[in-house]
Order: C-alpha cells, then structure tokens, then sequence
C-alpha cells in the first residue's frame, strides 16, 4: 500500500483505466479523454514513480489486486 501512497491521482486514474480497458491504451486514452501521447505520458510516469510497469500482464494483475483490496 505504501508503494501507492504518494502517486498522484490522475496517475492511478490513469493506471486503473488501462486495467478496466483490458491493457488497451487507445481504449482507455479515449476513455479518458486524453489525446494517445499524454495517456503514455502518465502511463510511463506511473511506471517511473511506482517501479511496477503494469504494461507487463503479471505486474498489471499486481495492480489490480491491490485496487480489489482497498
């Protein structure tokens, strides 16, 4: 929980629509409404800030179980 304390909301935003999105960017850039390069932006930024690159299935399970248990 603590590697997740100090990311900022759009990022988890960001990361938790990727998930919901089935790991497709384009879906979840468009759900976002964000223009492609600013969601692999902060997609890339989550991955800086957090270690963890949820663009990898095991990783992005990871994140998803995290967001079942808060």
């Amino acid at each position: 929980k603590s590697m997740f304390a100090k990311v900022e909301h759009e990022l988890m935003l960001t990361a938790a629509t990727y998930l919901r999105c089935g790991l497709d960017a384009c879906l979840a850039s468009e759900r976002l409404f964000l223009h492609r390069n600013t969601f692999n932006y902060r997609l890339n930024k989550f991955v800086e800030v957090t270690g963890l690159d949820i663009r990898d299935y095991h990783n992005a399970l990871l994140l998803e179980l995290y967001f079942q248990l808060i």
